[in-house]
């Protein structure tokens, strides 16, 4: 009986010192075994981490700023197993070349001039220049007239000359000529677009067979637009002395610029005063004439 109970005294005895070993050795402090396959789990578990570096991907930089390692930290880490990194490149700044602007062809834009247009001719009655043929029957007789004027805003210059061929008054064969001329200033005294009136001061000549005379002349003229384009055209000239003259014309002008066709009555009074023997000769001449003429 003794026996056993020693021998149950030794066994829990023996149990308790293993099971106190076992918890004494597991409590903040590793075996020996563990701590041999600790280590190599750890190593293991190290050069999983660095193949997992070496197969990752580098990291992306992004092209706007492009990362370039630290020249302060060149030199690899202490106990780094990769090589240091290359020293980066000498960044080179390249100017380039400051070029003017690219010039853009510009179209010129056309300048539209306006084209040079005639305005129709005025409507009136005031010519700068008149010119003027007309042929008549005078006395039995015929008469040409040639005329020329020239015409400013009030002033003006008109001359004419007129020869007649007349048959002679006592019977003889033959025809008795005469020439008539005068030089007139004039002046107007209405001037409208439709209405223009002048009157007339200078000198007129005679010449007949026996006779050559220069006398003062005065006379008028009256032209009126009577419907576009005919007018009515009048004019009275006289010569008081020393021979007696009297010119009058009346007529109807069809102008079609720059030409006019007239006609009209003409009536002729030429006195020599007794100039010649002392016995008043006079003859009185009538007749139409038809006139051409250019005006401008």
């Amino acid at each position: 009986m003794l026996d056993l109970r020693n021998l149950l005294c030794a066994a829990l005895a023996a149990s308790l010192l293993f099971s106190a070993s076992e918890a004494e050795a597991r409590f903040g402090k590793r075996s020996s075994n563990s701590s041999d396959s600790d280590k190599k789990e750890e190593e293991k578990k190290k050069k999983k981490k660095e193949e997992e570096r070496n197969e990752a991907p580098p990291p992306r930089v992004h092209a706007a700023s492009p990362v370039t390692p630290s020249r302060t930290h060149s030199a690899s880490p202490v106990g780094s197993s990769r090589p240091p990194p290359p020293p980066p490149p000498e960044r080179v700044v390249v100017v380039e070349p400051a070029y003017p602007p690219p010039s853009y062809y510009v179209e010129p834009v056309p300048v539209h001039r306006p084209t040079e247009v005639y305005a129709p001719r005025k409507d009136t009655i005031h010519s700068a220049l008149r010119l003027g043929l007309g042929v008549g029957s005078l006395g039995g007789g015929y008469g040409l007239d040639l005329s020329l004027a020239f015409e400013g805003e009030r002033l003006g210059l008109d001359g004419r000359v007129t020869g007649l061929a007349l048959p002679t008054d006592d019977g003889t064969e033959g025809s008795d000529t005469l020439s008539l001329a005068g030089a007139h200033l004039t002046y107007a005294l209405l001037t409208q677009e439709r209405v223009r009136w002048r009157v007339e001061g200078g000198l007129t000549m005679a010449q007949a067979p026996d006779l050559k005379v220069v006398g003062p002349s005065l006379g008028t003229s009256f032209d009126a637009r009577l419907a576009r384009p005919l007018d009515l055209e009048l004019r009275l000239q006289a010569t008081p002395f020393p021979y007696r003259q009297l010119d009058a014309q009346a007529a109807l002008a069809l102008k079609g610029y720059p030409w006019v066709v007239r006609a009209g009555w003409r009536t002729l009074l030429l006195d020599d005063a007794g100039l010649v023997d002392g016995e008043v000769h006079r003859d009185v001449f009538n007749g139409p004439f038809l006139g051409f003429g250019l005006f401008f």
